[in-house]
């Protein structure tokens, strides 16, 4: 499946994906790095951990949101390549997201990598299905159908929102000197 754009999928626009909302909420830059592939195959992807973590030190915030790709067979590798990720992300400022499709087994696995590696967990899951959720009742907007079962903009404002009060509970919690804060 193609997303021809270079933001979150079945977000509106760049700055509607849950990424550019917690950047902008948080003021702090903002530097994606996606492994996708570290999802359907993680253990021929360990090469780029060192990769994706260069950058990482005890001042950034780290969100990961993998899991919705792993496969059954292969669920087992993923956990413990998602361990070593997380590792490799110094927890400090660490933030995990469940699955958007709520894989139930994988979510308690990821969950538990991540709290033990310092960080919070996110659940996520349940916004797929909420009765709220008009990205999901407003029938196709996109050509490519697999697209359409994303979070769109309402999606992506509630992930933010749950991934900003995960950090704000974290800085609090290793005594971090609260973010700049404005109202939207």
């Amino acid at each position: 499946m193609q997303w021809p754009n270079d933001w979150g999928m079945a977000a509106s626009a760049k700055e509607r994906d849950f990424a550019h909302l917690v950047a902008s909420a948080l003021r702090l830059p903002l530097e994606l790095r996606a492994i996708p592939e570290f999802e359907s195959a993680p253990s021929q992807h360990l090469h780029r951990i060192p990769e994706v973590t260069a950058n990482v030190d005890d001042k950034t915030l780290v969100v990961v949101g993998l899991g919705d790709n792993a496969k059954n067979e292969t669920a087992a590798e993923f956990v413990s390549s998602y361990g070593k990720l997380l590792k490799a992300a110094h927890g400090l400022r660490l933030v995990c997201m469940s699955t958007w499709w709520g894989n139930a087994a994988l979510d308690r696995q990821m969950k538990k990598q991540c709290e033990d590696g310092g960080g919070r967990f996110v659940g996520i899951g349940d916004l797929r299905q909420s009765p709220q959720n008009p990205d999901q009742q407003s029938g196709p907007q996109y050509a490519i159908a697999a697209v359409n079962d994303h979070p769109h903009d309402w999606g992506m404002a509630r992930i933010a929102e749950r991934v900003v009060a995960a950090w704000r509970g974290s800085e609090e919690k290793a005594g971090c000197q609260p973010a700049a804060r404005t109202a939207p």
